[in-house]
């Protein structure tokens, strides 16, 4: 039938578009252009997202392991997780975000993992929630990672990661001592050790007073001594060389004993 005059023709808009090409959600091609993924990638991220914000309920969420995640917006990834109101562990696997906007974000957050995660060191703001924090297989500058504990994470119980930085150790380990202790810190994980690392290691677990439980390659002898002389509350040493605690266990017994007849004095 054609159209008379004074009478228009509508067309119907266009369908949106998907949500993995939506310009919001990218900050450009570069998951394309540099890391030579193909569309899928992106559809495939897209679909997570878009699983996201469908269930704002969630209590965990794990990061797909692909590049093109770390082509998405900072933005678009915060305002997301931050409508998750339930989030309570977040595994980012190799997407690099910036881990003081991630804790401002999901405040609630108490298990991290993310080897990627950017500004660890210059975090200022105190994240009480944090229980866990999973750096591998990422390395650790120690100073500087136990100087932000005491300042930003009063709550952090559990830590791992998979080496000491040698470069820390030569610019900070002689700044150890003037770090406070922390004692909230329950398990630590270290991935890998070589005797070079002994004497940082303990400097590191010197200040670690409420230790229970560690496990790393092989406990050497500076690290040992500071167990000893430091974490009297150690219950678990895993490792290819683990010893007794039965040293520590007596110490803590007397020590309970002598409480005792002080109390009937």
């Amino acid at each position: 039938m054609g159209v008379g005059a004074g009478v228009y023709k509508f067309s119907p808009p266009p369908p949106p578009l998907p949500f993995y090409m939506r310009s919001s959600i990218w900050i450009s091609r570069r998951g394309i252009d540099n890391h030579g993924e193909n569309i899928f990638h992106r559809i495939l991220v897209g679909i997570f997202w878009n699983l996201v914000q469908r269930n704002p309920e969630l209590t965990k969420i794990t990061f797909p392991n692909i590049a093109t995640m770390d082509d998405t917006a900072s933005a678009f990834v915060f305002t997301n997780l931050r409508a998750v109101k339930n989030l309570k562990e977040l595994d980012l696997t190799r997407t690099h975000l910036d881990m003081g906007n991630l804790l401002s974000s999901v405040p609630q957050l108490q298990r991290l993992k993310g080897y990627a995660l950017t500004d660890i060191y210059s975090l200022e703001q105190k994240h009480a929630a944090l229980r866990s924090l999973d750096l591998s297989p990422s390395c650790a500058q120690i100073h500087r990672l136990l100087c932000m504990m005491v300042r930003c994470l009063p709550g952090l119980e559990e830590l791992r990661f998979k080496k000491v930085t040698r470069e820390s150790s030569n610019h900070h380990i002689s700044m150890m001592p003037e770090c406070p202790a922390f004692p909230p810190l329950r398990r630590l994980f270290i991935d890998e050790v070589s005797e070079l690392d002994d004497k940082d290691v303990a400097l590191f677990v010197g200040r670690l007073p409420g230790l229970l439980q560690i496990q790393i390659p092989t406990v050497f002898a500076e690290m040992e001594k500071a167990l000893w002389d430091s974490c009297v509350l150690l219950e678990e040493v895993h490792g290819d060389n683990a010893f007794s605690l039965d040293a520590w266990k007596e110490r803590r017994a007397k020590s309970v004993s002598i409480c005792g007849r002080t109390d009937n004095v």
